[in-house]
């Protein structure tokens, strides 16, 4: 990388670049060096167990991210400019190490927050992300920090990123130099939205938060300025129907859908006669569970009927159903949780229907769901990982009891993913 680097920079016109690889979060030796100008997209990857850090952050904290952002502000000259790419735990989060890092951002160098919409990063990650700008000169003369959105980037933001005509960032780089230039003001027209809010006004907001949303009155602030909507006005919702279990069996006819087994995994009983189509369930379909434990699931097992306690979720206007499938999972466990019963705790349709769900823009909800997507991605990631490696340690073990030194002590690990050799164990003697 170092070597790529180097070419790559010498054929840029920089005779003697200059390069260094070094744990820059574990390792102060060049602590004392800054820069007038910093520009970073870091891949922000906490290794297992957190960072473990040298003394000299200002901010004690584990996660890379914060170590990261809190380096780069802190290295700046007393004149540096930097632009970073974060995650938007960087904006949002409210543990105290993000939070002690905004207020510093604000104090020292913040001049601009760019909020680019989810996706842009796929198919590596659908999490959000914004651009910090950074400006000691600038921010030492305004009491004003710049919050810009942006909705489309020139792509769209499926995996696949295909090439659109909508593309806000030639507009966003005109936005941003009149800012920098102290230019910009209401007589700019520009389509993007934008605002300039104080700093004492940041400070007084919750966790001195720097999501862009925040401050734009048409978008609100995440759910807190939202209007709220009732389930029955923004969809129809279908019962069940009470199948005759005369029908059932285990091999003919469509899976039932039941109660205790709105899981896929766990539909096995099947239906062999006559039913209407409107209880036809597809991959896909929004199903809502009224008894019992109260769930919601994005059915995906097939073509199957509907049975009596469980409702679909269908005809959506004015919301995406991904986006209600995950407010439902809130609000149900929230209802299950203040629902006290003698027997089975039990939900009606009327009572589904009369659910109010905060309904942010349609913009805001695919943002929201891509967001929660890319987070579910990378647990599904970590989740293989942790995985391969317990069959590491079951394989070291097996090794060992078997008295095969050699496996325990030097061989090489196993691919992530791989099933290790297992030999059959001895018992011990006595």
């Amino acid at each position: 990388m170092v070597k790529l680097s180097k070419v790559n920079l010498f054929l840029h016109g920089f005779p003697d670049p200059a390069i260094h690889i070094y744990d820059t979060l574990s390792n102060d030796a060049r602590w004392h060096e800054r820069a007038d100008l910093i520009l970073a997209n870091p891949p922000f990857m906490t290794p297992k167990g957190g960072v473990t850090p040298h003394t000299k952050f200002r901010i004690a904290a584990k996660k890379a991210e914060v170590l990261f952002t809190d380096y780069i502000a802190e290295h700046l000259s007393a004149d540096g400019r930097g632009g970073v790419i974060v995650p938007n735990g960087i904006v949002a989060t409210t543990q105290n190490a993000y939070v002690k890092l905004r207020r510093y951002l604000v104090e020292d160098s913040l001049v601009a927050v760019i909020s680019l919409p989810a996706g842009v990063f796929k198919p590596y990650s659908g999490v959000k992300t914004s651009i910090l700008l950074l400006d000691k000169r600038l921010a030492r003369t305004t009491k004003e920090i710049l919050f810009l959105k942006i909705t489309a980037d020139g792509f769209d933001l499926g995996d696949k990123r295909t090439p659109i005509e909508a593309n806000d960032l030639p507009e966003a780089e005109r936005v941003v130099k009149l800012w920098l230039a102290g230019k910009l003001n209401e007589k700019v027209e520009t389509q993007l939205a934008w605002k300039a809010v104080e700093k004492k006004e940041i400070f007084g907001v919750s966790g001195v938060s720097l999501s862009a949303e925040r401050y734009f009155e048409e978008n609100g602030s995440y759910f807190g300025d939202h209007t709220t909507a009732k389930l029955g006005d923004l969809l129809e919702i279908q019962s069940g129907f009470p199948f005759k279990s005369e029908q059932f069996n285990d091999t003919d006819g469509f899976p039932i859908i039941r109660i205790r087994n709105i899981n896929p995994s766990s539909t096995t009983t099947k239906y062999r006669g006559d039913y209407s189509p409107e209880y036809l369930v597809n991959n896909g379909d929004l199903l809502i569970g009224m008894d019992g434990e109260f769930n919601a699931t994005l059915w995906q097992g097939g073509p199957a009927l509907l049975n009596q306690r469980v409702c679909r979720l269908h005809s959506f206007k004015g919301c995406l159903k991904e986006y209600v499938f995950y407010v439902m999972r809130r609000c149900l466990k929230e209802i299950e949780d203040n629902t006290s019963c003698v027997t089975v705790k039990h939900l009606s349709v009327k009572q589904i229907a009369a659910i109010e769900i905060p309904l942010p823009p349609l913009e805001e909800q695919r943002r929201l769901v891509a967001e929660i997507e890319g987070y579910q991605k990378e647990i599904a990631r970590l989740e293989s990982e942790i995985a391969a490696n317990r069959e590491r340690i079951q394989a070291t073990i097996d090794a060992v009891w078997n008295g095969d030194s050699e496996s325990a002590n030097g061989a090489p690990p196993s691919q992530p993913g791989a099933t290790p050799q297992v030999t059959e164990r001895k018992r011990p003697k006595g």
